[in-house]
């Protein structure tokens, strides 16, 4: 989900923070990608082809999945895209109960999609959304995926947590350009620029037609809602994130009434509790907004150029993974061995690199973190009145930075 209402709210608020953009315009550039929302969609879609169109291999497991992630990379890299793909890791407890409602909608999908195809007359867009709605990544669908793309020597990243906000700390970095997801909450998480929708998929064809990929630059949005890093948290986290319960009454356009006249999200939480918020709003008693401040203030420690991963093209593996394990028709594969072959060799598309690189920008030190084990005391977080401190928004650079563009 990420952030309940977020886009609308910015296109209809910040219009000029989105850009209508395409794949084309990123030629040599390299972009962070959510992959776990790419195998959503992939395994979805999945669901709900012909049978001629869900690929299984002999043990009726899905591969069409594999099919996808490997197409779609052939097309970042056919306009001379450099993907970085980021898989989900462990997530935080916080959102623990969230997952756990997650699995409950999942279970009650299921039994609404197997009831539609059984029908043969449900809707096309009825039976995508409980496809949708249903679908289970599992591990092996993820290592099966992580396994082709390094054959194909693209960059793959393990998520110490979520995958949103390992992208957001590698474009913080300066390490890609942007981050390449859906989930709105890796603004949040302090990425720079998102790029949405950056390949159509089948159910928004279904349901609207075909949209335009956007681009959101974090720093027109700061400057267009008279925000900075920390109220922008706060902001988000009373629209509705991944981590705490949605609060009735409120969506974005009545959080920023409320952040504008009470001026911090402790004093709107207060002004609710004595009942001056927007009527039938009301705060469960473990609603620890602080706690997820802090989330997407510190992120994930930021990943050095090893674990970022610079994986060598291997065509034979290529082939073997496809042919032999997912049993995959040789000469559909011999067909995208060609086309990886061509964007892999000198003068090929990967090689290219954009004008702008060969000048450098001047830019101020990003801030630094903590070594890595290193741990702030409760003390640390008390000011001399006794008050607790609230986390710091240090983890952006400065506004002017952001809206500079970059030279990855």
């Amino acid at each position: 989900m990420g952030i309940k209402g977020l886009f609308p709210y910015l296109q209809e608020v910040v219009p000029k923070a989105i850009l209508d953009t395409e794949l084309k315009r990123y030629t040599g550039r390299r972009l962070a990608i959510d992959a776990s929302a790419w195998m959503y969609q992939f395994l979805s879609i999945v669901r709900t082809g012909s049978a001629a169109e869900n690929l299984q291999n002999k043990e009726g497991q899905a591969t069409s999945h594999l099919q996808g992630i490997v197409l779609r990379a052939l097309k970042l890299l056919e306009v001379g895209v450099q993907p970085v793909f980021v898989f989900d890791g462990k997530p935080p407890d916080m959102k623990l109960a969230v997952n756990r409602a997650r699995r409950q909608v999942r279970a009650a999908a299921a039994e609404e999609h197997a009831a539609a195809v059984a029908s043969g007359t449900a809707p096309a867009e009825h039976v995508y959304k409980t496809a949708s709605r249903s679908t289970v990544v599992t591990r092996e669908h993820n290592q099966h995926a992580k396994d082709l793309l390094r054959t194909m020597g693209i960059s793959v990243v393990q998520a110490p947590g979520e995958a949103e906000a390992a992208c957001a700390q590698l474009c913080r970095a300066g390490k890609v350009y942007a981050a390449v997801t859906e989930d709105m909450d890796v603004l949040t998480f302090g990425s720079p620029r998102q790029i949405k929708n950056l390949f159509d998929v089948e159910g928004n064809r279904l349901r609207q037609g075909p949209r335009p990929a956007r681009e959101i630059n974090l720093g027109h949005v700061l400057e267009g809602l008279s925000q900075d890093a920390g109220s922008f948290i706060e902001f988000c986290i009373l629209c509705g994130c991944d981590y705490l319960p949605h609060l009735p009454k409120i969506g974005p356009k009545t959080a920023s009434q409320l952040l504008q006249r009470e001026g911090s999200l402790s004093k709107v939480v207060r002004s609710i509790q004595s009942g001056k918020g927007p009527k039938g709003c009301t705060i469960p008693e473990d609603w620890d907004w602080k706690a997820a401040k802090k989330i997407f203030l510190e992120g994930p420690e930021e990943l050095t150029d090893s674990e970022l991963g610079r994986e060598v093209l291997d065509l034979d593996a290529f082939r073997s993974l496809l042919v032999e394990k997912h049993q995959f028709n040789p000469s559909r594969v011999e067909n995208m061995v060609e086309r990886l072959r061509k964007v892999k060799e000198p003068g090929g598309p990967t090689q290219q690199k954009r004008l702008d690189t060969f000048f450098t920008v001047p830019s101020s030190p990003s801030p630094r973190k903590p070594p890595r084990g290193s741990k702030r005391s409760h003390a640390d977080m008390i000011e001399a009145d006794g008050s607790e401190q609230e986390p710091k928004a240090n983890f952006l650079k400065p506004m002017e930075q952001i809206c500079v563009e970059d030279t990855q």
